[in-house]
């Protein structure tokens, strides 16, 4: 190849410019210093020698080499040149170029900023170019600071209105590849006006690329913390969102989806968002893109957002009463597990169904049920299999059927109670467990939960679940308090059972005494009813000072107990409301049972799983308070310690208001009567009668307080008489079976004897 005659350098500039063009065959090779002789030339006042040389250069400079001062020659062709378009694309294009992953100074991000801010067609496009190419591959947070992202928003903006929607549109997509990044990168978008633009194209857009490009900013800025989804998701963003989940692109389909999805993760006003979702009906138009033939990622993306939204009680809540459970189910049970594919769409399903299990409400619960969601949890959980999430599956199962009394799933084998011992150590540990990672708290939740059911107990201490959950527990108080929270709350389900200082591997009473020092009132309320108990089986019972003086009502509802006390309007003290929840204090609230006459106990699945309304309720029965039940939940029939506590007692149908309200106007004119000092003695067999009500029925409801003392005293009575009875029954039956030992002995003796004689009359020796 032939060597460029250094005479060529010697004409006058834009004759060397014309020659050099000429000669662009590939039989000259330009050396370094030529180059550098060239790039020269462009330091020039005369537009035509400056054009001619940007060509010349840009034909002999070869791809991705560099030249000394080419940047600041080029930066001062364009300085002199920057009203003339054509120039300044020249440039661009020859930085481009000459151009690979090159370190680039904050001057030459001003020569972009400067060349996008013209707004000239054919120069932006050039710039937009070289910013796709140099900038995207780094994505340095001291690019976009130079003015970079600012110049990008101008230009899909079009203020100026020079710019063609092709231009408009790289500079979206340019954008949204600009938004991957850290916190920096999300401030930064805030403050540039990209949000404010991408909120103008949802809800106006120029073009579906435009609002596509949009879309996918939104989606990287919301994985951020909650202050960027707050500013993010400012006045109608979701409901536009959500409209958007109908458009006919899937690809925007797609990314409406994820933005939604990440609307609804972790952060102080998630549940707000998710209820805001739910508000404008995207519950409904996610369940039905699971159904519609459109893409997988759009569907998965669907599914996604369902799972983040049905992780809230108000998204369970509408997904079961408006029954899109069944239709989600039947895209589940279609669908295949992929162990290649993780985030495939049946995995994302089974988030769905155990977010949905873990915050049904008692009163969905049955509704849930009927759709056989436990099933397919199930198997997912026996599966262990890492793709099929079996320990999300177990904290939903335990939810929602934990706390009932005898269920198969629970009686069959242990795996879910071991599951969640495990998964707690292995969290302690800081290790994955089938493939996850997992909060203390929620696992601790769980079986908190699952200890509500006296059948469960028996499981959780043979598998050392209170141990395992205790050792080496600090209290964390200057935490969150959930840890501290169920912590309590299973030691105290657990101390109904056992005796917290001889029945597990370490003093479990001790760690309660460490609990006291908490701040937080919900924990030390469970706190409190573990030492009640643990106080009940060490001393016993305290039958001293039982003058009854008024009703007691223990509920869950703050509403309903001041309704009570209104209609009990009488003498002050006449009716106790006890609002009995996790934060009830129980020294104040056992002194108002033992003062009861009579103690009225909500039915309801919320006071079934209160520890605090279990240990009042079952000191009552103890003390021998007459108990009547007061169904407020309709289909909820009392199960587990508050079916033992109620069972042949009266119940009173508080869902019928009429009747309800009827019967305690009666239950008080009856209460009001005098006191007697003393029981009295039974005369007759019509004190045994006693409380006879029927539910639902008011007419029957008279109760006295003579009537209740001698149904107490008769009932010890007939206790003492039968137990004489069986006493003297017994006594018989020994006096019988002791004759007939007697008479077994002596014909064993007998026998014994003939036995001997003929033992003899055998060996003795026959006459020789």
């Amino acid at each position: 190849m032939n060597k460029i005659p250094d005479q060529v350098f010697e004409s006058p500039p834009l004759q060397v410019c014309e020659r050099l063009l000429e000669m662009v065959d590939g039989q000259y090779d330009m050396s370094a210093d030529q180059r550098k002789q060239l790039y020269q030339l462009l330091d020039t006042q005369d537009r035509q020698v400056a054009l001619a040389a940007l060509k010349a250069c840009k034909e002999w400079t070869p791809r991705n080499v560099a030249v000394d001062g080419q940047w600041a020659l080029l930066h001062m062709c364009m300085d002199r040149f920057k009203q003339d378009a054509e120039v300044v694309a020249f440039c661009v294009a020859l930085f481009h170029a000459t151009t690979f992953r090159l370190s680039v100074s904050e001057d030459h991000c001003a020569v972009l900023v400067a060349v996008l801010n013209m707004h000239a067609l054919e120069a932006v496009n050039a710039a937009l170019s070289l910013v796709e190419h140099l900038y995207l591959p780094e994505r340095n947070i001291k690019y976009l600071r130079a003015g970079i992202l600012q110049a990008l928003v101008a230009c899909a903006n079009d203020t100026r209105g020079n710019l063609d929607l092709s231009a408009r549109e790289k500079a979206a997509t340019l954008i949204s590849h600009l938004s991957v990044g850290g916190a920096e990168v999300e401030d930064l978008f805030i403050e540039t006006g990209s949000v404010a633009m991408c909120h103008e194209q949802l809800a106006n857009p120029a073009s579906d690329v435009m609002l596509e490009e949009c879309l996918v900013v939104i989606r990287n800025l919301t994985v951020g913390p909650d202050r960027i989804k707050a500013k993010v998701c400012s006045g109608d963003t979701i409901s536009t969102i959500v409209k958007l989940l109908e458009h006919p692109s899937d690809a925007i389909k797609e990314h409406a989806a994820g933005a939604l999805r990440n609307f609804g993760t972790n952060g102080a006003n998630s549940n707000k968002r998710k209820g805001q979702m739910v508000a404008q009906g995207a519950t409904q138009v996610l369940v039905r893109m699971l159904k519609q033939d459109i893409s997988v990622a759009a569907k998965v993306q669907a599914a996604y957002a369902l799972w983040n939204i049905s992780n809230s009680i108000v998204g369970a809540e509408v997904l079961i009463q408006n029954d899109l459970v069944s239709d989600i189910l039947a895209v589940y049970d279609k669908e295949e597990f992929d162990d290649r594919q993780p985030d495939s769409l049946k995995s994302r399903l089974v988030g769905v169904l155990c977010c949905l299990s873990a915050n049904v409400s008692d009163v969905d619960a049955p509704r849930l049920l009927d759709t056989d969601i436990h099933t397919r949890l199930h198997q997912l959980m026996m599966t262990k299999n890492p793709v099929c999430q079996p320990v999300n599956a177990a904290c939903g199962l335990a939810n929602l059927i934990g706390g009932m009394e005898n269920h198969p799933m629970l009686n069959a084998d242990d795996t879910m109670f071991t599951m969640m011992v495990d998964c707690l150590k292995a969290t302690r540990d800081n290790l994955p467990f089938h493939g996850a990672f997992f909060s203390e708290w929620g696992l601790i939740r769980n079986l908190a939960n699952m200890s509500v059911s006296d059948v469960n107990k028996g499981v959780l201490k043979r598998i050392k679940a209170l141990e395992t959950v205790c050792s080496n527990y600090i209290p964390k108080i200057n935490q969150s308090q959930y840890v501290d929270l169920y912590t309590a709350k299973l030691i105290s389900n657990m101390s109904f059972s056992y005796d917290l200082k001889k029945d597990f591997s370490f003093d479990i009473a001790e760690v309660v005494s460490r609990m006291e020092a908490t701040p937080f009132d919900d924990v030390k309320a469970h706190v409190l009813v573990a030492k009640f108990q643990q106080k009940l089986r060490e001393e016993g019972l305290d039958v001293s000072d039982l003058s009854a003086s008024h009703i007691l009502y223990l509920t869950t509802d703050e509403t309903f107990g001041k309704s009570i006390c209104d209609i009990h309007n009488g003498e002050p003290g006449t009716c106790k409301c006890l609002v009995v929840t996790d934060n009830s204090i129980m020294t104040s609230a056992a002194k108002d049972v033992k003062g009861a006459k009579v103690v009225f106990v909500e039915i309801s699945s919320k006071i079934k799983h209160c520890p605090a309304a279990r240990s009042l309720a079952e000191f009552a029965d103890k003390l021998r308070k007459p108990l009547c039940g007061i169904q407020v939940q309709e289909d909820y029939e009392a199960d587990g310690w508050l079916d033992v506590v109620l069972t042949d007692r009266p119940t009173y149908d508080a869902t019928d208001d009429g009747s309800f309200m009827s019967s305690v106007k009666d239950i008080q004119q009856q209460m009001e009567s005098p006191t007697p000092s003393h029981r009295p003695a039974v005369e007759d067999d019509s004190a045994t009668q006693g409380l006879n009500v029927q539910v639902g029925d008011a007419s029957t409801a008279a109760v006295s307080t003579a009537t209740i003392t001698s149904l107490v005293t008769s009932t010890v009575q007939q206790f003492v008489t039968h137990v004489q009875e069986l006493q003297g029954s017994l006594d018989a039956k020994f006096s019988n079976l002791e004759s007939k030992i007697d008479n077994i002995s002596s014909r064993l003796s007998r026998l014994e004897g003939t036995v001997d004689t003929s033992i003899k009359v055998l060996f003795q020796p026959e006459d020789q």
